[in-house]
């Protein structure tokens, strides 16, 4: 199961529709797992947490506002800003550049499910970790 969901995200990459956006419109995505460099899933979301029985529940959200990019860690307060560049303008993928100089690679898509539904996801790498995210529908944050 774990190999289907990886190969899944991993497929993302490939069906990239933008990242940053050029516009001023606030979308906030909350995450779905963390993987660390070994591809292991190290940290998951409460509604994630019976996929990934190893990894450890954190509640973090990614707010996405123009070129601005924020990820906040809702149980330690902690945040990481930065912005985000287009890397090649015929294709949607970014380089996200943290306050702390860590720089990154940010892509927004839509994944298939083979149900037929679909989601907008995006995925963040940076420093040996790729965190996933899904976009947030619901109004209250």
């Amino acid at each position: 199961m774990k190999k289907v969901i990886t190969a899944i995200l991993l497929c993302m990459f490939c069906i990239c529709i933008s990242g940053c956006s050029n516009d001023n419109q606030k979308t906030t995505w909350n995450m779905r797992s963390i993987q660390d460099n070994n591809g292991e899933v190290i940290y998951c979301s409460n509604e994630s947490k019976d996929v990934y029985s190893n990894a450890i529940v954190k509640d973090i959200v990614c707010i996405l506002q123009g070129s601005s990019i924020t990820i906040t860690d809702k149980s330690s307060g902690n945040k990481w800003i930065g912005n985000c560049t287009k890397l090649d303008s015929s294709q949607d993928i970014y380089e996200v550049i943290f306050d702390n100089n860590k720089k990154g690679v940010l892509s927004k898509s839509v994944t298939k499910y083979e149900d037929k539904t679909k989601e907008n996801t995006l995925v963040v790498s940076c420093e040996g970790y790729t965190l996933y995210f899904t976009e947030n529908t619901d109004e209250t944050n």
